[in-house]
């Protein structure tokens, strides 16, 4: 059964040790090991589509039925098919890909009313840097994303977005810090907005981040800080031009 074999699989991804997949019974009374997943699919019937999912652990099973009856069902995902591999390079692919290909974006989010503090011509020592974060620490300032860059000549430069809330605390503690070292200067931009996109399917895709990028540069649409993590991506640009960077986003990825 592939659904078997998707609902494995996904059991595997969310484990930091993978269970070997053991394919059948091994005697009507064996018992699976503590390393080891289990998979016993039987398919017949009348039905179209009907099948059953179930997982057996220690006085506990979990059974996940689906049941099908029309053919059309099969013939339309036949055509999706067809419409994902035509143009693709030769190789094996599965209803996974078409699944999470479609869900690498699915969630959009902006977070107004931003602060985006840049400082430039900071000495490369870590030690200043560590002073830094540590007066905003210490006034309770919330940093939220950040971004370094390398060495060059012997500075570095550090830019970093706070909430609009913190804005008077984080400007203390950044002209006392530039006060003590000449070199570094300080520009600070309100009116920032940061924008995240999100989706189950984006870990499973290269060239997510390409398509979210490249989309903000034909915009012509400045990209001041990022993060991301497995299945987000969160940026800062001006909030006067989120409107245009979410419509530009929904279309790209179809949200």
């Amino acid at each position: 059964s592939g659904t078997a074999l998707m609902l494995a699989q996904s059991v595997n991804d969310g484990r930091a040790e993978h269970l070997e997949y053991i394919f059948g019974r091994k005697g009507n009374d064996a018992k699976r090991q503590a390393g080891e997943l289990g998979i016993h699919a039987i398919r017949g019937g009348t039905i179209v589509g009907d099948h059953e999912v179930s997982f057996f652990g220690k006085d506990e099973a979990l059974s996940i039925g689906h049941n099908i009856s029309s053919r059309q069902v099969f013939a339309t995902g036949a055509l999706f098919g067809a419409r994902y591999v035509a143009g693709r390079k030769a190789g094996l692919y599965s209803m996974a890909d078409m699944i999470t290909e479609r869900m690498a974006v699915t969630t959009l989010l902006a977070q107004k009313d931003q602060v985006l503090i840049s400082l430039e011509h900071i000495p490369r020592d870590m030690a200043l840097v560590t002073e830094l974060y540590g007066s905003l620490a210490q006034n309770d300032v919330l940093i939220d994303m950040i971004s370094h860059t390398g060495a060059t000549n012997g500075f570095i430069a550090i830019a970093f977005t706070i909430g609009a809330a913190d804005l008077e605390k984080a400007t203390e503690v950044v002209r006392t810090f530039q006060q003590h070292h000449s070199s570094v200067s300080v520009n600070i931009s309100e009116g920032i907005t940061k924008l995240t996109v999100e989706g189950p399917g984006m870990e499973f895709q290269s060239g997510v981040a390409y398509r979210v990028f490249s989309t903000m540069a034909k915009a012509d649409i400045p990209i001041f800080a990022v993060t991301t993590s497995e299945n987000k991506i969160a940026y800062a640009i001006y909030s006067q031009n989120v409107k245009k960077a979410i419509a530009i986003i929904k279309e790209e990825f179809a949200i």
